[in-house]
């Protein structure tokens, strides 16, 4: 009986390993913005509850993939001072598409 409890612990934890994103383990919530699809390239962690009206050179339309874990939300906006398109994200995109790819140059990550 013991060794079939933990063999069930042990494959349920090996299941959550695989569903729960290593930002969301370490207990880091908010928004993650990747350069490449699948969460590759440069990264970053936009502080939560923050706006940036103008992402700069660094990561002004270079936006690929983004991750949002916890309560929050990511809104997205084509152009600075949160002009243009928008669009909100409530959840991991392994790819933002043709339409979005390298084209966000402000964000708001806040709570839900």
């Amino acid at each position: 009986m013991k060794k079939s409890i933990l063999t069930l612990l042990a494959i349920s934890n090996a299941a959550l390993n695989l569903i729960i994103p290593s930002e969301a383990k370490a207990g880091s919530y908010g928004c993650y913005v990747y350069e490449h699809d699948n969460f590759g390239g440069a990264s970053a962690k936009l502080e939560q509850n923050t706006t940036y009206s103008n992402l700069g050179n660094s990561w002004n339309d270079k936006i690929t993939s983004l991750r949002v874990i916890g309560p929050y939300k990511l809104i997205v906006y084509q152009h600075a001072n949160f002009t243009g398109e928008s669009k909100t994200y409530f959840g991991d995109s392994s790819n933002i598409g043709s339409l979005w790819n390298d084209q966000i140059s402000s964000v708001k990550c806040v709570r839900q």
